[in-house]
Parts: structure tokens; sequence; C-alpha cells
């Protein structure tokens, strides 16, 4: 419904994306990821928004009265 509605009325192309975040930044090799969508082609624009999504980002940990940031911009090598 969300999709229709808003391409009703702006009457242009809208691109959605759904990302589980919770899994999505540790799981991910991101050079595979950033090679694959090259290939689907996928670039320009749409790429740079999808690869920034993926940069300086930050989990926290909470435990009581501590709080321990880490940052996940390092994934797995595969």
């Amino acid at each position: 419904e969300f999709y229709h509605y808003f391409k009703s009325i702006e009457k242009k192309k809208l691109f959605c994306a759904f990302i589980d975040y919770r899994k999505a930044f540790d799981m991910v090799w991101r050079q595979a990821l950033w090679y694959k969508l090259l290939k689907m082609g996928i670039k320009g624009k749409f790429l740079a928004v999808v690869k920034s999504m993926y940069y300086k980002h930050f989990l926290c940990h909470c435990n009581g009265d501590k709080i321990k940031a880490h940052n996940i911009q390092n994934t797995p090598s595969k």
C-alpha cells in the first residue's frame, strides 16, 4: 500500500528497501555486496545511498549502567 500510495502522488519511480539491521551489519561481506550490486546494474546515486548506510555506524551494548560502543564498520572477510 505504501509503495502504490507514494507512486501515485508523485508519478515518479519509487525505490523501497527493507534492511534487517539486526543482522545486516555483522554478517555481510561488504566488498562482495558492492560487487554483486554493480553486476546487477545498480550504480550511481542509488549505490551511494546503500553504501552510506554501512559506514560510520556503531553498536551499543547496554548492561545496567554500563554502555559500550563498538564500531561495526569491520565485517568478516568471507
